[in-house]
């Protein structure tokens, strides 16, 4: 398998190779009048040449540099200070010739590069047929302006051959009279080599001997050199196809794989670092390397080869590795990461420009044979890319975000998804019927609990009246219940401001383990421990909710940064994190670029700093630890969650879930008895029981209230209601 393409062709280039046709191929042109050879030359050559590379500074509208304009023929001949351009019919009287080849201190064009020497023959050619020039007259400024706008360069370079559909030429017979080795051939390509020797009178050279054949071979197409044994092998063969049998042995080792795929790393660039301060690891980059190996070795086609390192993970067909279950095709597009970071730009949108310039360079180059990155600040010098091309390509790359995939197979990460939720489901109930048998000693078991501390006295926290009022009895019990009351209302949930910031549940998922926003009440089942449930979740969008390893990440849409601050109400574990990604910069730079590690299991507002950013694109990024794009860590047990956005300017607020005191929760038919202080601690108990036996119903049914549910997940802390596998062994 080839995988070299093509390279680039300049104008200058592109008349050369028109040029060598019109010089070289000279039969074809017996019978025909110098002045036609002439006219065509200048029409393919010399004219295109003219309008690009000297027109700007020798334009009869123009500067018209040392009074001398080269855009009609009669400019051409009279010539400028210097005396004339073009004399017809002779070359070496002719300046022009002299700047062409920077003779004289005539460098020109100015400030660009030499013309080559076809070029440079291709002027002097037209010059010795009599310089036919169809530009009678001057052109009209608009008629220059037309000639020299990009249309119409763009239409030029447009024909070139090397733009045109690739086309099966027929093959040349072979030549008369030759009686070398190459006449004994029928391959295709030697019949070219063939026509293309004899006409040039050379012989090709004498076929190699047994050894040199095959260390040509083995070095040709795996990198190394034939082994003794190997050697031994090849002598020993005296068989008519033993050369057939010695490449198709090199083609099936894995070195083959190995060599090519290496020249093909070289066109990407492939690396494993992002370079700068720090160079940080480019997560997971060597199995972009081994997916080059593996495509080689398993002879992928080109054309497929090219399409799944554009978009390999979008393809209808992947490959599928039926060993590994692997998406193959998903890994193509590693090479898009290999790209430069800085250590902490403080300009995001300059880096942004760098890196996705730096991604279209490579691609263009690798993909096309062409320096696309070129027409970034302009329409292209040499070949037909305009900047209109360069920034619709910019913005395909700079609308996609740096990220890690996942490229296990589709069907594999919905494997035993359906019976995983099936089994979580059964667990509801059960509980549910352990947690009601047990409400009756619900008072016993908290004052067990070894968590009874002051963050129970919080107004709104669901056991604070068991704390408030013990030991008090008469007015003193009733002043602190009014207390209690009083404080419970003002503990509402102040609302949230999110300002332009898009709602969560608008954020664009991806992994496994994440799903839709979920109501009060879910829970993740715990990998390890005794206890196999350690929290009710509130109503918001929880990762990991089914497995535990499942990769997870949420981006909210880009909006522009308004505020000094964005405040998120998220809880996480194991190095999860939350990120201000501005302008698609993928790196966990603090200094600048706002980010926090989740650690803690409840929900905590995060703040993060964005006054440096205001005015600028980004995105808003909560990712598990295996999933972030630069800082990536292996981490068993990663998780995150998100209530809610806040872009406020002033406080946080103190809680932002459903406020969750007693008096939130009792029942209906218990709202006029608590207008009143239970008289004890067994008539406080009992409210709460009532309480708690309702939420446990409502849970069960799937309609607890956001209140109700912190009630629950209160009592599941302090281990109240019991989640370990001893105490409940048929919801484990």
């Amino acid at each position: 398998m080839v995988l070299a393409m093509g390279c680039g062709r300049s104008a200058l280039f592109l008349a050369s190779v028109v040029l060598v046709g019109v010089v070289l191929a000279s039969v074809a042109w017996v019978g025909v009048a110098a002045a036609s050879e002439g006219e065509e030359l200048f029409e393919r050559v010399v004219r295109p040449y003219l309008v690009e590379r000297c027109y700007e500074c020798h334009g009869t509208h123009g500067t018209r540099e040392h009074d001398l304009s080269l855009d009609w023929a009669g400019g051409m001949r009279e010539g400028g200070f210097s005396g004339p351009a073009v004399v017809p019919g002779k070359p070496a009287e002719s300046m022009i010739m002299a700047a062409l080849r920077h003779e004289q201190d005539l460098p020109m064009p100015k400030g660009g590069p030499k013309p080559s020497a076809e070029i440079v023959r291709a002027f002097e050619r037209w010059i010795s047929l009599g310089a036919p020039d169809p530009r009678r007259e001057p052109p009209t400024a608009d008629e220059l302006a037309k000639e020299t706008s990009w249309d119409a360069i763009f239409a030029r370079r447009r024909q070139w051959w090397s733009l045109q559909p690739i086309q099966r030429p027929a093959v040349p017979p072979h030549a008369a009279g030759d009686t070398t080795w190459l006449a004994t051939s029928g391959h295709p390509v030697d019949r070219f080599l063939e026509a293309k020797l004899v006409a040039a009178g050379i012989e090709p050279a004498g076929e190699a001997d047994p050894d040199t054949l095959l260390r040509r071979a083995t070095f040709a197409l795996t990198g190394l050199p034939p082994t003794p044994e190997e050697r031994a092998v090849f002598h020993a063969d005296t068989s008519p196809d033993r050369w057939d049998k010695l490449i198709d042995r090199l083609l099936a080792s894995p070195h083959f794989a190995e060599h090519w795929a290496r020249h093909w790393l070289d066109c990407v660039r492939y690396c494993e670092t992002h370079g700068s301060e720090g160079d940080p690891a480019i997560p997971h980059a060597w199995r972009y390397r081994d997916w080059c190996i593996r495509a080689i070795a398993s002879d992928v086609p080109v054309d497929r080869f090219i399409r799944e390192q554009i978009a390999g993970d979008l393809l209808a067909d992947p490959r599928i590795d039926p060993a590994t279950n692997i998406n193959e095709s998903a890994l193509g597009i590693g090479h898009l990461r290999m790209v430069p970071h800085g250590f902490t730009p403080t300009d995001a949108l300059d880096e942004l420009a760098t890196f996705t310039d730096n991604q279209i360079d490579v691609i263009s180059k690798a993909f096309l044979g062409l320096t696309v990155s070129c027409a970034r600040c302009h329409n292209h010098k040499f070949d037909a890319i305009s900047q209109a091309d360069f920034y619709a390509f910019f913005g395909v790359l700079a609308s996609c975000r740096p990220a890690l995939i996942h490229a296990d197979a589709p069907a594999s990460r919905r494997e035993h998804r359906v019976e995983l939720a099936a089994s979580k489901a059964a667990i509801r109930p059960a509980l549910a019927d352990a947690w009601s048998q047990s409400a009756e000693s619900l008072r016993v078991a908290i004052d067990k609990a070894d968590k009874r501390l002051e963050a129970f006295r919080a107004a709104d926290h669901p056991l604070s009246a068991f704390v408030r009022l013990e030991g008090l009895t008469g007015e003193p019990r009733q002043a602190a219940w009014a207390t209690l009351r009083a404080e419970a209302g003002r503990a509402r949930p102040m609302s949230v401001q999110p300002g332009n910031i898009p709602p969560p549940e608008t954020w664009l998922r991806y992994g496994a383990g994440v799903d839709g926003p979920s109501p009060s009440g879910e829970f993740r089942i715990e990998p390890t421990g005794e206890r196999f449930i350690t929290r009710l979740l509130p109503a918001g969008i929880h990762s990991n909710l089914l497995v535990a390893s499942d990769g997870a990440v949420l981006h909210s849409p880009r909006f522009v940064v308004e505020s000094d601050s964005i405040r998120l109400l998220v809880a996480g574990e194991g190095q999860a994190r939350v990120r201000l990604v501005v302008r698609n910069f993928p790196r966990d730079q603090r200094l600048l670029y706002p980010a926090a590690t989740l650690e803690a299991g409840v929900p905590t507002w995060v703040t993060l700093s964005t006054k440096y950013w205001r005015g600028e694109e980004a995105h808003l990024e909560i990712a598990t630890a295996g999933d972030l794009p630069v800082e990536a860590v292996d981490s068993k047990r990663s998780w995150f969650s998100i209530m809610a956005v806040d872009a406020g300017t002033g406080e946080p607020p103190t809680v932002g879930l459903p406020s969750a005191s007693l008096f939130d929760v009792v029942p209906a038919d218990d709202a006029g008895i608590a207008e009143v202080a239970p008289s004890d601690g067994g008539a406080l108990a009992a409210l709460y029981q009532r309480s708690v036996r309702a939420a446990i119903a409502a849970w069960r049914s799937g309609t607890a209230t956001g209140s109700q549910v912190r009630l629950l997940d209160a009592l599941v802390d302090v281990n109240a209601l019991a989640t370990d596998i001893a105490t409940v062994p048929d919801a484990a």
